[in-house]
């Protein structure tokens, strides 16, 4: 040992009453600070590598099927097979038809149902009232002529509607028709034939029967002021004029002078006036869902919208909003 250092017992005990070395103090700290940023720098590593196996596993997971090969197979064929015959169905992507047809193919036992299910739940849920509006599709050789009626009473044979006096002169007792009404967002459609033929213009009609939810129109439709606007083919670029009766959420009425390809897509552009302000839309992409018989010189179609954008959405919906109170005033 150096005779001149001294001994550890000295140094110790005069390091409490010496004065402490400010380069050593740092240090230490410094030290401390890289410790703990290495040590938070590996806890983050840690944590990001550990949310990118969550995200991996959930994804895998996600994309897992509940179908064999032998299914999968069947599916796309389906679609394929489906898109083809519903133009609408082709501005859908396909992975979306096959996470629907996944979801419903493991939920198909929720469509089992007796004979007399339909009937207890239009009694229960979808019951018809006196009052009630409904309109009346005519299925006659020069076309189908819809009819707007109400409900004037129900029997046990039936109910009664009120249609135009020369209207139900021509109708005939057995004669099948279709009933249409809204109730709240639904709108159902039910097969059903006549009576008898009374006075003022009332026929008794049998109990719907074949009652099904439609989505021609799931919105009550507003009557606007014939409309002036354009229908365009989106594949031949064909464009004529068109007249617009109605509107509502899910598409519209339309009046034109010539057929329209039913299969294809079209573009619906008009201008209205509604709250005064002047309204613009389109072109709203649409489809033929519907042919009525209209007065003589034209061709009315009901077109149901494919995929709004939410631009458009709102501003059908603000329209729609401004255009109903003159409505809701008249007689």
């Amino acid at each position: 040992m150096n005779p001149n250092s001294a001994s550890w017992q000295t140094q110790f005990s005069q390091g409490f009453g010496g004065s402490i070395d400010p380069s050593g103090f740092y240090l230490g700290l410094l030290i401390l600070a890289l410790l703990l940023t290495i040590f938070i720098l590996a806890y983050r590593g840690f944590q990001k590598r550990r949310g990118q196996n969550l995200l991996l596993s959930k994804r895998h997971s996600q994309q897992e099927s509940s179908l064999n090969l032998v299914q999968q197979t069947a599916l796309h064929d389906l679609i394929d097979e489906f898109r083809r015959r519903e133009p609408a169905a082709q501005a859908v992507p396909a992975a979306v038809l096959e996470k629907f047809a996944e979801f419903f193919y493991a939920r198909k036992s929720r469509l089992k149902a007796s004979g007399k299910d339909p009937q207890t739940l239009m009694g229960s849920h979808y019951p018809l009232h006196t009052g009630d509006s409904v309109e009346v599709d005519l299925i006659e050789a020069k076309g189908v002529s819809l009819v707007s009626s109400v409900v004037t009473g129900l029997t046990r044979k039936g109910f009664t509607v009120l249609v135009p006096e020369p209207l139900a002169s021509t109708l005939t007792k057995g004669q099948a028709m279709l009933v249409n009404y809204a109730s709240g967002t639904h709108f159902l459609q039910g097969l059903t034939t006549v009576v008898e033929i009374q006075p003022a213009g009332e026929i008794l009609l049998r109990p719907l029967e074949r009652l099904r939810l439609t989505r021609e129109r799931r919105w009550p439709r507003l009557p606007v002021q014939t409309i002036a606007g354009s229908l365009t083919e989106t594949r031949s670029g064909t464009r004529r004029p068109a007249r617009v009766l109605d509107i509502s959420h899910d598409g519209a009425r339309v009046r034109v002078s010539s057929p329209l390809e039913k299969k294809a897509v079209h573009q619906l552009t008009f201008e209205a006036e509604a709250g005064g302000k002047r309204w613009v839309f389109g072109p709203l992409e649409c489809i033929c869902r519907q042919v009525f018989a209209g007065e003589p010189g034209g061709i009315e179609y009901g077109m149901g919208f494919l995929y709004l954008d939410t631009e458009s959405s709102r501003k059908l919906s603000s329209f729609l909003k401004a255009s109903v109170q003159p409505w809701e005033k008249s007689p």
